[in-house]
Formats: structure tokens, sequence, C-alpha cells
């Protein structure tokens, strides 16, 4: 999606296939996951400024699908074992993913790279261009609409909290 959101605003967007066409200096800014995936994959070779808050990969997310036939089958005590190991997980990804960007970053710092933050009129084109690449694909995919249905639906709920609970 991020992808669609950004040529709609930019009306450009490339996915690359590897670094070399940053170093020849044809693409000046990208984005991998975080900083310290960036790091990791030394874009800071090629690029030179990080622009923040990112668009996209706020969080990881892990995923375990079980059959439900097997899900029904497994005691409770089970079935409470697997809820409890995959909340724990999600948590130890939460926490150790917000942690683990500040060595990535001053190391990003510490060869050269400059942060800096998106101003808001950006911001705002790309919360426009999200909500038309929402609307169409919507239209295009009942799951895809379900899906964002439900997303908004909790969003809305929690823009009571979301709104005071925090400093802006």
């Amino acid at each position: 999606m991020p992808g669609f959101i950004t040529a709609r605003v930019s009306g450009n967007h490339h996915l690359i296939s590897s670094e070399s066409e940053l170093k020849k200096g044809n693409i000046d800014a990208a984005e991998f996951i975080r900083p310290d995936t960036d790091l990791n994959q030394r874009l800071f070779d090629a690029v030179k400024f990080n622009y923040f808050p990112g668009w996209h990969s706020q969080n990881n997310v892990g995923e375990l699908i079980i059959n439900q036939n097997i899900w029904q089958k497994l005691s409770p005590n089970h079935q409470m074992i697997i809820k409890h190991v995959c909340e724990a997980n999600y948590l130890n990804s939460y926490v150790s993913m917000n942690f683990n960007q500040i060595k990535p970053m001053n190391e990003l710092k510490r060869k050269g790279v400059k942060f800096r933050n998106l101003n808001n009129k950006v911001l705002i084109n790309l919360k426009k261009a999200w909500k038309e690449v929402i609307q169409e694909e919507s239209k295009k995919d009942p799951l895809f609409a379900e899906v964002y249905s439900a997303y908004q639906k909790f969003r809305d709920q929690y823009a009571i909290w979301g709104e005071k609970g925090y400093l802006k």
C-alpha cells in the first residue's frame, strides 16, 4: 500500500532491486523497513537522508495460523498456552523493535545520515492519497473492504484515547 500512496503523491515510485541505482545518484532517498534494517542493508552507503515519521512498518506483526479443526481438537490448556506464547511474542517484538532503533539511529548519524521530519503538507497529501487508494481498493476487493472497515471501526473507537493520551 505505501507504494501506491507515494506514487499518487509524487507521480513516481520505483522498487529497486539493487543498491546500484542509489549509488549512481538516480534515487536520492530510500527506506527498507526501519533504521536497524536500513543500517544492516547499508543504505547509508548510498543515501544520506532519512525522513520521519515512517509511513509504514511502525511495528512488527507476526501471525500464527492454525486450522480451525485442529484448533478445536486442542485441549483448553493447550489453546491457552498457544495464546499466551503469541501474546508474549508480540509484546517482546513490540518492545524490542522500538528499543532496537536507538543504536542504529546513532550509528547512521555517525555515518553521515541526516534525519528529517516530513512537513505537514507532505503528511496531509499522503493521508489524502491513502484515503483515495483505500476507496479504490475497497471497490475492487470485498475482503479488503471488510478488513479496512474493521480497522477503521477500531481507529474510530480508539480516537478518544489516541487524541488525549499522548503528548503531541
